[in-house]
C-alpha cells in the first residue's frame, strides 16, 4: 500500500488496545525482545491485549515527524528537500510536454492535450526523481540513482501528508530473534517496523504481507548454529541522539 493510501479506515475495529503515541514517544520508549522459538509460527497483529501492546498508533502530522520515524531521513531541511520536488515536478512536467506520442486524432482540442500531458506526467512522476535523488546522495555519501525506490518513497511519505495528518501502526522492539524454522508475519496495516538488532535462522522467515514496511534497526542478519545473545546495550539507529528537522531527536 502506498503512504498516500495510508489512514485510521480498518484499524479502530480491532486496535482498541493500541495506544496512541507521538512520533517522539515511539522513539524514546523502553520496547522488549522478542524470541520466536523454533518451529513457531507468530503473527505479530494487534487483534490479541497481549500482541496490542507492542504497537503504536502514531499520527504524522509535519514533516520533522517523518523524520524522526525515518521515512524521511534526519537532517534534512524541509526547504531543500521541497525544493528538490519542485525541481522534479518541473524536469517531469517538460518531459510530458515535450513528449511527441500522439496524433492529431488522439488531441481533439486543447482538453484531450491536457489530458495526454496529465496522463505521460503522472507516469513519469513516479520514478523521475534526479534532484531528490541527488539531494539523497549528498546526505547519505553515497551516489542514489535518479530512479531509485528510496527517493520515490520519501516523496510519497511528504505528499501523503497533504493538508491533513494521517494515523499509522508502528511496532517498536529491542532485539528479535526467529529460529530454526519459525515464523514472524507483521501485520500488513504496520508501516514501520523499529528494532535493534533483527536475527533470523537460515530456516527461519520475517514475513510482511502489505505492500511497503519501513524496517529501522542496527542490523539484520542470518545465523546458522551458533547461539545468539541479545546485545546488552540498547543503542538502535533510531534511538541515537540525532539530528530531527535541524534539532536534536
Amino acid at each position: 500500500m502506498d503512504p498516500e493510501e495510508t489512514n485510521m479506515d480498518g484499524l479502530d475495529r480491532d486496535c482498541a488496545e493500541v495506544p496512541q503515541r507521538t512520533p517522539r514517544e515511539v522513539v524514546s520508549q523502553e520496547p522488549q525482545d522478542m524470541e520466536i522459538p523454533e518451529g513457531a509460527h507468530v503473527s505479530l497483529a494487534p487483534a490479541s491485549r497481549e500482541m496490542a501492546r507492542l504497537f503504536c498508533r502514531v499520527r504524522l502530522e509535519s514533516f520533522e515527524d517523518l523524520q524522526t520515524l525515518g521515512f524521511i531521513p534526519r537532517g534534512l531541511a524541509q526547504d531543500r528537500f521541497v525544493r528538490a520536488l519542485a525541481e522534479d515536478d518541473e524536469a517531469a512536467l517538460k518531459i510530458a510536454q515535450d513528449a511527441r506520442q500522439w496524433s492529431p486524432r488522439d488531441c481533439d482540442g486543447e482538453r484531450s492535450y491536457s489530458d495526454h500531458v496529465r496522463s505521460v506526467y503522472q507516469q513519469i512522476r513516479k520514478s523521475h526523481h534526479p534532484a531528490l535523488a541527488g539531494l539523497l546522495s549528498e546526505h547519505y555519501h553515497a551516489p542514489i540513482a535518479w530512479d531509485a525506490p528510496v527517493a520515490g518513497i520519501a516523496r510519497k511519505w511528504f505528499v501523503s501528508l497533504g493538508p491533513s495528518a494521517i494515523s499509522i501502526l508502528v511496532v517498536a522492539l529491542k532485539d528479535i530473534i526467529i529460529h530454526r524454522n519459525a515464523t514472524l508475519t507483521v501485520d500488513a496495516r504496520s508501516k514501520a517496523l523499529l528494532a535493534n538488532h533483527i536475527h533470523i535462522h537460515r530456516t527461519g522467515r520475517l514475513v510482511y504481507p502489505g505492500g511497503y514496511l519501513k524496517i529501522w534497526a542496527s542490523s539484520i542478519d542470518l545465523f546458522d548454529t551458533f547461539a545468539i545473545k541479545p546485545d546488552q546495550i540498547f543503542r538502535p539507529p533510531w534511538r541515537v541522539n540525532q539530528m530531527i528537522g535541524g534539532r536534536d531527536a
